[in-house]
């Protein structure tokens, strides 16, 4: 993903209104930056480990064909070789790449709220209040650290690069958020272009970089990333927390 061309676009407030800065220097790995709005904060959740593992234990997994409702093949979402990018959350090189994110972040002053990995994207959210600067700065000083190990990583090769700040409590978007969120109801928005949409609801079982597997009924349903519009706890839960 070499010789991208930076784009930051700074929002401002609850608005969708932006602009678009100049390009930085030209870097050989320079990945496309976007600053995402996201809100204040990242919801927590009152429920152990040994609470939301008792919900998730001993489901039948079914695939999106099964489900009542319109009918797409998911399979065309992820085909041919992945590029390794099928691999867990917690694969050793993505924990190296996100200790360097870190350290980039502490260099500068920054708190990094989650980082959230997804197929050829990676999503970094910070503490808000940046300004354009600073997410500039971040994003170069990253680069620059993930450039000396790009060998042995590959993360710049196969990921674009977003910094954004925290978003809606109501819509599940960060790592962090499908993790305490386990066992939880949800609402998955899906959409693709055989318009297929649907709302699944279940209880959330598990996202990784590829997909969203959700409890409905007692069987597990795999869901492509690709494929979700947005994920959202249902009114009663959030105001429940």
């Amino acid at each position: 993903m070499s010789h991208l061309i930076l784009l930051l676009a700074l929002y401002q407030s609850s608005t969708t209104l932006g602009w678009l800065l100049p390009p930085a220097v030209p870097h050989p790995f320079l990945n496309k930056l976007s600053a995402i709005p996201r809100g204040d904060s990242i919801p927590t959740s009152d429920y152990t480990v040994e609470e939301q593992t008792a919900l998730l234990d001993d489901m039948e997994e079914v695939s999106m064909e099964e489900l009542e409702g319109p009918k797409v093949d998911s399979s065309q979402y992820m085909l041919g070789d992945t590029d390794g990018l099928e691999d867990p959350i917690d694969a050793p090189w993505r924990i190296k790449a996100e200790g360097l994110i870190n350290s980039a972040a502490s260099e500068q002053s920054i708190t990094i709220q989650d980082i959230t990995w997804k197929f050829c994207v990676l999503t970094i959210t910070t503490q808000g209040g940046l300004d354009a600067d600073q997410i500039q700065a971040l994003h170069l000083r990253i680069n620059e650290l993930l450039e000396e190990q790009e060998d042995e990583l590959q993360v710049l090769r196969r990921h674009d690069i977003e910094i954004g700040t925290p978003g809606s409590s109501d819509v599940l978007t960060t790592q962090g958020q499908f993790d305490t969120y386990k066992g939880f109801e949800v609402d998955v928005q899906t959409e693709d272009p055989f318009k297929s949409n649907r709302v699944i609801t279940g209880t959330l079982h598990s996202r990784d970089a590829l997909n969203v597997k959700i409890n409905q009924k007692g069987r597990i349903v795999t869901i492509p990333n690709e494929m979700v519009k947005e994920i959202k706890l249902p009114k009663a839960k959030k105001e429940k927390l």
